[in-house]
């Protein structure tokens, strides 16, 4: 698996850079945020897959891993579910969970490192779109 990590951010529809991406947010300080924040981020190292999407939005945060579908409520209330399989847990045993599957993808430092800086600026946002395909990376946010 190659090293480099493909970035592509959009910000209404139209590419900037990262440097733009950290103008408009700082890290965000809110406690609950960063625990999501964390977690989603932890995703790409604890359960590498070939393909992560994550939809944020304020009320809730959905996450498609290759076979799992992940909603986050809050960081108490989360919800796993793979065809006829679906439980409730929090984020520390969710990760837990995840952790214990065996992927086989190979995970990405570089990947986990680009989403790991990018992903605490966003949660203070209304919504974001986070893209993953093997080395590919899309955010988009408004």
């Amino acid at each position: 698996m190659s090293t480099e990590v493909d970035l592509k951010i959009l910000k209404r529809k139209r590419r900037i850079s990262i440097e733009e991406l950290y103008e408009d947010f700082p890290i965000t300080q809110h406690k609950e945020l960063i625990r999501i924040a964390d977690f989603i981020s932890s995703i790409s190292i604890y359960c590498p897959t070939r393909h992560l999407r994550v939809d944020y939005e304020q009320s809730y945060t959905y996450i498609e891993l290759d076979n799992y579908t992940i909603f986050i409520f809050n960081p108490n209330k989360i919800r796993i579910t793979k065809q006829s399989l679906s439980f409730e847990t929090n984020l520390d045993k969710a990760l837990e969970f995840l952790e214990n599957l065996n992927s086989g993808y190979p995970y990405s430092f570089p990947m986990f490192g680009q989403i790991q800086e990018i992903v605490p600026r966003l949660v203070s946002n209304s919504s974001f779109y986070l893209t993953k395909i093997g080395n590919s990376l899309t955010i988009e946010y408004k």
